[in-house]
């Protein structure tokens, strides 16, 4: 039988939404101005000085425009949850990411299209040209850096993009700056830069499409994070096993799954475990939109029932932590038959404190299931331990340990 468990969602916290959504619109709305901005600087100065490379530049920041302002639509439009699309428009964010790509690739032709069909004339006002390139080579820069964190803070996939693009565009300045610096020493380069800057806009449209692809396929969480939600599942001590984990990433946020062994044997100790589960999961790692656990408990065929037992190993020890032997005896629950019994000795009986405590944490590492007692646990340290494990405690009035087992319906005689 399983059991799944669907949660609520990370992002709904309101407040922390919200101020994700307003930064992430702030910095796109703001790189928009500064990159039109960048188009009417570069292109006035493209015509004044005849520089085809800064020409080229020019038609490189229009792109830049474009996917800054594309950037703003898209997260306008991503923090929406209409009925048709009750997994949210995140995509979205992926989808502008992929038209980004586009637009920078579009790029690249136009400047060869400058470089092969337009010739190349002598430079006028030589000085302004650099002035413009190089003033345009900081703020591309500094825009870079500032969309490029945003987005890292953010985990917005579109800023990240059109942080990229806008790094693309601080070197094509740079390299248009120093191809026009090369007049100085007689040399006529603007082509060769010109198509330099093609090579930068290729590279950071390429990584850009690939990773917008990935995401709109449904492409797993990167290994990384699914190893760091598993380290997470692994230090809950009643899973077995985790049969299953897988995630993908939709725009900004995560979508985990995973089925779990419990060991467990009732659904409202397993609906805790689960509970805790999501709570350090989504601690642990940031941007999860959903977290789906499926779980069922271990199937097991054999119980194993401990008893404290007194010197004589006969009768019960009628306190827990001061019992001088234990009896552990497993039994196939399919047939009530015992397939293997055992006795221990209290390692912890000369302990002045604690030994409750200690006898505990030593017997669930045996992978007990019940433990039959003459004392009361409740509200006592062992008993909460043994809790922890999913070990149930019951209590006796019976003496003998043969009694005990016929109470328990197992009809072999154990003697030590």
């Amino acid at each position: 039988m399983i059991f799944t468990r669907n949660k609520e969602k990370i992002g709904k916290e309101p407040s922390r939404v919200k101020v994700l959504m307003e930064k992430t619109e702030k910095v796109s709305f703001i790189s928009s101005l500064f990159h039109l901005f960048l188009v009417g600087f570069k292109f006035s100065a493209a015509l004044l000085s005849g520089s085809i490379a800064l020409r080229a530049d020019a038609i490189h920041s229009v792109t830049d425009f474009l996917s800054s302002f594309g950037v703003f639509v898209g997260l306008k439009i991503s923090k929406r949850k209409p009925k048709k699309f009750p997994y949210g428009l995140h995509k979205v964010e992926n989808l502008i990411s992929l038209v980004v790509s586009l637009l920078i690739f579009w790029a690249g032709y136009e400047i060869i299209k400058e470089v092969l069909f337009f010739p190349q004339a002598g430079i006028k006002r030589l000085y302004l040209a650099l002035l413009v390139s190089g003033v345009s080579f900081g703020i591309s820069l500094a825009l870079s850096v500032y969309k490029i964190k945003a987005g890292k803070k953010t985990n917005s996939p579109s800023l990240l993009a059109d942080g990229h693009h806008s790094r693309t565009d601080a070197f094509s300045s740079l390299i248009v700056f120093l191809g026009l610096s090369a007049h100085f020493i007689g040399l006529h380069i603007e082509k060769i830069t010109a198509a330099a800057v093609v090579l930068f806009v290729a590279k950071s449209g390429y990584e850009i499409l690939v990773n917008s692809l990935k995401v709109l396929l449904d492409a797993s969480v990167d290994y990384s994070t699914l190893n760091q939600i598993r380290k997470t599942i692994e230090k809950e001590k009643n899973v077995e096993n985790i049969e299953t984990l897988i995630g993908r990433n939709s725009g900004r946020y995560r979508f985990i799954e995973a089925d779990l062994s419990l060991k467990v044997k009732d659904i409202q100790k397993a609906h805790k475990i689960v509970d805790s589960l999501e709570k350090n999961i989504k601690k642990n790692i940031p941007f999860i939109d959903e977290i789906r656990i499926h779980y069922e408990p271990v199937k097991k065929t054999t119980w194993t029932y401990v008893v404290p037992l007194d010197s004589s190993k006969e009768k019960l020890s009628e306190h827990f932590g001061e019992a001088p032997y234990f009896v552990l005896i497993r039994v196939d629950h399919r047939n009530n038959q015992v397939v293997k019994k055992e006795i221990i000795s209290n390692p912890f009986i000369h302990k002045e404190r604690g030994k409750g405590i200690a006898v505990a944490e030593d017997l669930v590492h045996r992978d007990i299931d019940y433990l039959v007692v003459k004392e009361s646990l409740k509200g006592k340290g062992p008993q909460y331990v043994l809790e922890d494990y999913s070990v149930e405690t019951w209590n006796t009035d019976k003496n003998n340990l043969q009694d005990v087992l016929k109470d328990l319906n197992i009809k072999e005689d154990i003697s030590f």
